[in-house]
């Protein structure tokens, strides 16, 4: 059980370039196929959230990780959305850029603020909105 959630965080990392591999390709069902990587990549951010906690195998590994793994998931995926054709007309390079400033301003400061001492835990809304 130990390792189970850094298990998890990894293989959300391992999934984002099978993601953009199905996203761009032009194999029947590629996009569902994108869609369902993407969506088990999700799920692990939730189980390996649920696994540290329930049995207490919260690591510093896994604090580190666990975020980055988050932004290269969803940042693949926005940046994905600006070369597909169906959506490059709707999602705009300052939308990416926008949510890209963000992540990295609010991860930094949150790495920032731990390495001094101050602990910082992502709120509820927050992971709601990640979730979303």
């Amino acid at each position: 059980m130990k390792y189970i959630p850094n298990i998890l965080t990894i293989s959300r990392v391992l999934f984002t370039p099978l993601f953009i591999y199905f996203i761009f390709s032009d194999i029947e069902y590629s996009k569902m196929l994108a869609l369902l990587i993407f969506s088990l990549a999700s799920l692990t951010d939730y189980l390996d959230g649920f696994f540290a906690r329930k049995y207490n195998v919260v690591s510093e590994f896994g604090k580190f990780l666990d975020p980055i793994a988050d932004k290269l998931l969803i940042l693949s995926a926005f940046l994905s959305f600006l070369f597909l054709p169906v959506l490059s007309s709707v999602i705009s390079i300052w939308m990416f850029l926008v949510i890209l400033f963000r992540d990295i301003f609010i991860t930094g400061l949150k790495f920032l603020l731990n390495s001094k001492g101050k602990k910082v835990e992502t709120s509820k809304f927050a992971k709601f909105k990640t979730a979303f």
